[in-house]
C-alpha cells in the first residue's frame, strides 16, 4: 500500500488484495536489497545478544542506541 502496489484488506478472511501497480525500481535494486539485508542481520544479531545476555541488558541497549553512560541518570 505504501508504494501504491496493492490495494485491499488483510482483515478479510481470506484477505482481499489486488495488485494495482509495479514496485518502484529502487525497491528491486540488488545493492539496496543487499544493504537492507545486512542492516536487518545486524539488528537481529543485536536482539539475540540482548536475549542471551546474562549481565547488564541496560548497557547493551545503551550501546545499541549509542547512549553514553554519562547521559544515563
Amino acid at each position: 500500500e505504501r508504494y501504491g502496489v496493492i490495494e485491499g484488506s488483510w482483515e478479510d478472511e481470506p484477505p482481499q488484495l489486488a495488485i494495482v501497480g509495479e514496485l518502484p525500481p529502487e525497491l528491486c535494486d540488488p545493492n539496496r536489497l543487499a544493504e537492507k539485508h545486512r542492516r536487518d542481520q545486524l539488528k537481529l544479531h543485536a536482539l539475540v545478544q540482548l536475549v542471551r545476555c546474562d549481565g547488564d541488558r541496560r548497557k547493551l541497549i545503551h550501546e545499541y542506541f549509542g547512549i553514553g553512560q554519562e547521559t544515563v541518570g
